[in-house]
């Protein structure tokens, strides 16, 4: 069952939410126009040329996506953990990047970006 996550309002804050959802395996979920799905994905939307290579030829061990829009912004490589891509975006974009970064943090995730 995918969760539905908020940014703002009662309860708790945008990256606390997130964090709860990655913690052990991650769950899927929504939180507006962000997503995580367990699996991988065929199409790396708009990630530049040399991440976008990256992505594709490690297809076979990402175990999970979060996307922006319809762009990966980070995922769970099976043998590499996960990656953060330090990439810029829209700001709706750059906000679901700080709230993925945070949650990592928050539960003692490292990255690699």
């Amino acid at each position: 069952m995918t969760k539905v996550l908020r940014f703002r309002g009662k309860g708790t804050t945008g990256y606390l939410a997130l964090a709860d959802v990655l913690a052990g395996d991650p769950e899927p979920f929504t939180m507006g126009s962000m997503t995580g799905t367990p699996g991988s994905i065929s199409h790396p939307g708009r990630l530049p040329h040399d991440w976008r290579l990256t992505f594709q030829a490690r297809n076979h061990l990402i175990t999970y996506v979060i996307l922006s829009y319809a762009t990966p912004i980070a995922w769970l490589d099976s043998e590499a953990g996960w990656i953060v891509p330090a990439e810029s975006y829209s700001p709706t974009t750059g906000k679901h990047q700080g709230t993925v970064r945070a949650a990592l943090h928050y539960n003692r995730k490292d990255y690699l970006d």
